[in-house]
Parts: structure tokens; C-alpha cells; sequence
């Protein structure tokens, strides 16, 4: 056990204790809970290959439509976006996340530019996180570009992908630091009653649990050429863990019946 730490685990210990008797639930044991903790290891794998094709795409995205409408340096004019605070906070953490980057592109533009002090943006924000690349989304005062953005992705309204991407921040960070996904509460995404592809027709009773955010990201996967299906893996994955409750995850019943996982 010198390959897992307690605390690591302890959060699937409160899962299966009850605090009002001060004891396990029936049945309780410390197999079970490895069980939970090894589905979720899994889990995170899946959802962290789908992010990054994700993220790799709009980010591609972004830069094409707003580099379009407002020039290679967009990102770094203050009247391109709302919030004066936020612009020169998002600046800054692109700044030096570009004077951090030792990928060969940065270092070759600098060992040829002097002026501007900022590559354009398709080399910029090839350097940012995609906590970044949500806040540029969001702050936008661009919405045209900010709908066609969208619109790339089949999503009809702007504002379901500045939520989503708020989303995918929060999970991204998750997955890369090995938190537990099963059974926990994020923050709830925008889960449209309708969209022009494959969806749900029924919307998650607790849409703050993973099920929702699974949902969101198989949509967009709709769009992408990726070799690997996350309804697909996720429906292997479930398959492979039958005694994972798909309940705590906010999985409704008969889930598998519905358009969007078909």
C-alpha cells in the first residue's frame, strides 16, 4: 500500500460511512472501496484523453475565427474584451506563459522578431492553459466570432460553450491531479434542452455530478475525428466495474436508451 497514500483513498471512506452511527454501511469493505478507487483512476484516463482533443480543437478554433475578425494580436488589445481587470490579469498570465515556454516555435520567433513583444496568436495561445483560453472566450466583446466558435461545434448559442468550457477547466485540473471524479459535486454546466445533434431527452435531476459533463463532452466529441469514442469507453468502463453505483455519478436509469449514448 506504499503506492497509495491514505488521504488519497479517504475521501471513498466517507462515501461508504455512515457519520450519524459512526460506522461503515453493511457489507463495507476495504476491497470494495480499492473497487471505487481503481474505476475511478480509469475514469479519469478516459475523460483526460477526451479534454485534451477538445482543448486541442478549440483552441484551434478560437484562434482562427477571432484572428480573422480582429487581427493576430486580439488577444492583447484591451478593447477586444469587457472587463478591464480581467484583460490585464489574462494578459499577464499570457505573458508569461509565453517567456516560460520552451517550445521551438516561441524560441525561433524571438531569434527573429524583436517587435511586437508578443507573438501573433497563433503562436500565443498555443502556449496557454485552457483555464486562459476560457477566460478569452468568455470576455470577449466579439460575440459574432464567439458564435461562430460555437456554431463550429453544432452548439447553437455561445453561452452553452462559454459554460462548458468553464466546465472542462474545472475537470481538466481534476484529472491532471488525480482528484476523485465518482461521487462528486462541480460546478452544474448549462445542459440545453435541445441541440442539433445526437443529445439527451432527458435533462440530469443533478446535473452538478459527472453524468452531465460526460454528456457535454461526448456532444462535442460528435464533431471531432478522434480514433476513441467516450460513450464507447465509457460503456466499456461501467461494464468492466458492475458494482460502481452509476447513481452517485448521476447517471439516470436506463441512460444507455438515450440518443446522445446510442
Amino acid at each position: 500500500m506504499l503506492s497509495v497514500g491514505y488521504f488519497r483513498l479517504d475521501a471513498y471512506f466517507h462515501t461508504f460511512f455512515d457519520f450519524s452511527l459512526n460506522q461503515f454501511f453493511p457489507n463495507t469493505t476495504f476491497e470494495s472501496i480499492v473497487y471505487h478507487y481503481k474505476f475511478d483512476c480509469e475514469l479519469r484516463c478516459i475523460l483526460f484523453a477526451a479534454i485534451q482533443d477538445i482543448e486541442i480543437a478549440i483552441r484551434t478554433r478560437i484562434v482562427h475565427y477571432f484572428s480573422l475578425a480582429n487581427g493576430p494580436f486580439w488577444f492583447a488589445e484591451r478593447k477586444c474584451f469587457k472587463d478591464r481587470r480581467n484583460f490585464f490579469n489574462t494578459l499577464a498570465a499570457i505573458t508569461n506563459e509565453i517567456s516560460r515556454s520552451k517550445e521551438d516555435f516561441i524560441i525561433e520567433h524571438f531569434g527573429k522578431y524583436d517587435e511586437p513583444n508578443l507573438p501573433p496568436a497563433w503562436k500565443a495561445l498555443e502556449t496557454v492553459t485552457i483555464g486562459t483560453l476560457s477566460t478569452l472566450y468568455r470576455d470577449s466583446v466579439d460575440t459574432n466570432s464567439k458564435k461562430e466558435v460555437a456554431k463550429s461545434f453544432e452548439i447553437p448559442n455561445y453561452t452553452y460553450l462559454e459554460s462548458w468550457l468553464e466546465s472542462i477547466r474545472v475537470l481538466r485540473n481534476a484529472c491532471a491531479h488525480h482528484s476523485r471524479l465518482w461521487n462528486k459535486k462541480f460546478q452544474a454546466p448549462i445542459i440545453p434542452e435541445r441541440l442539433p445533434l445526437k443529445w439527451i431527452t432527458n435533462r440530469p435531476l443533478r446535473p452538478e455530478k459527472i453524468y452531465s459533463h460526460l454528456c457535454y463532452i461526448a456532444y462535442i466529441q460528435q464533431c471531432l475525428n478522434v480514433g476513441h469514442s467516450l460513450k464507447i469507453q465509457i460503456k466499456d468502463l461501467l461494464s468492466r466495474y458492475p458494482a460502481v453505483s452509476t447513481y452517485r455519478m448521476g447517471f439516470p436509469q436506463n441512460w444507455q436508451s438515450e440518443p446522445l449514448w446510442n
